[in-house]
């Protein structure tokens, strides 16, 4: 064992329990780490660091607080491995925040032997690189930002980090997502997904969409706003690599689509959209996508603005609802085939 490496063996619940507040364990000697090994380990909340690398051989759970890794505490330029992953293996802030990394650090990257589990109810913050080495097509990565779906748990991916499936299923679910890095899960699918019954999404354009509505109250007609939960900005967009890359899901609310560019959905194929339980609208800007498109609509489809697609089939879903497209506006599928379903 390398001098001054901690390693720490199956630390259950009913062992830490008296313990209120962070464990905090740092290992910064040169080359040493920190080993979670032997059974998995429970925790009121952690604050791990290291000189060489963390490694989870086992699940690790922060209980009651946030957990905090960062296996590159002297900030060595470009370091590997500063979290290591084994297969199968969950990492978990059941009460708060999960940090991987280090804040304003020289990028570094972790690593994903195989399938990866990160879970957290206050948000996901990546300050490092994760790269996953699990066998493509068979080990998804899955990170769940907001698992209590209590709206407080956003995604976020520093500049210049990347989080990498290696051509694995990519899923994040998630209040907010900020993609100030990279997403990229290569040959293989990405969904990004709410978090809670209900959520909006915006999709497109550089400002957050917001919803524009006539409310009658007090006797006077008002207008009354509503900003999306979700945005995902046409930067961010270009900033994602997957073939086929869904937003929502069966339980998502309404998805405003404000200029979508063509430019920007390059790299993600077929683009999928899902309003389980409200609607989809195409607003303000013409949207282009580059691979296909796909919208599932409870209470259907509305384009306000012009929708091109190119390169794959379009189908249209409307649920309940209708396929509606204002005056002036229209479809444009470049050739392929166009289906459209409705209950109505």
């Amino acid at each position: 064992m390398l001098a001054g490496t901690i390693r720490v063996h199956n630390i259950s619940n009913a062992v830490s329990k008296s313990i209120t507040g962070p464990t905090t364990l740092t290992a910064p000697t040169l080359g040493a780490q920190v080993v979670f090994a032997g059974a998995s380990c429970s925790f009121y909340g952690l604050d791990v660091s290291a000189d060489n690398g963390i490694v989870l051989e086992h699940n690790l759970t922060a209980l009651n607080g946030s957990a905090t890794l960062n296996g590159n505490v002297n900030n060595v330029s470009q370091a590997r491995g500063t979290v290591v992953i084994h297969d199968g293996v969950a990492l978990t802030a059941a009460a708060g925040e999960l940090k991987l990394g280090r804040a304003a650090g020289l990028n570094a990257s972790m690593s994903a032997l195989g399938r990866a589990f990160l879970s957290a109810t206050e948000g996901i913050h990546m300050h490092h690189s994760l790269v996953s080495v699990g066998i493509p097509g068979m080990k998804a990565v899955e990170l769940i930002a907001d698992a209590d779906g209590k709206g407080k748990g956003a995604f976020v991916i520093d500049e210049g980090c990347k989080l990498d499936s290696n051509s694995n299923n990519l899923t994040i679910t998630a209040k907010e997502v900020e993609v100030n890095g990279w997403l990229d899960s290569a040959a293989a699918p990405m969904i990004v997904q709410n978090s809670f019954r209900g959520q909006t999404f915006g999709l497109g354009g550089s400002q957050r969409p917001t919803l524009r509505e006539q409310k009658e109250m007090f006797g006077s007609v008002m207008i009354q706003t509503t900003r999306m939960d979700l945005y995902v900005s046409n930067a961010q967009l270009a900033r994602i690599r997957a073939t086929g890359l869904q937003f929502g899901s069966v339980t998502s609310g309404l998805m405003l689509v404000d200029g979508v560019d063509e430019t920007n959905a390059t790299g993600v194929g077929m683009m999928t959209l899902y309003s389980g339980v409200s609607e989809v609208k195409f607003i303000n800007a013409e949207s282009s996508f580059t691979k296909g498109l796909t919208v599932h609509a409870l209470n259907g489809v509305k384009m306000e603005q012009k929708v091109k697609s190119k390169g794959a089939p379009v189908l249209l879903n409307g649920g309940i609802g209708t396929i509606q497209i204002d005056k002036k506006m229209g479809l444009d599928t470049g050739g392929e085939l166009l289906t459209i379903a409705t209950d109505n």
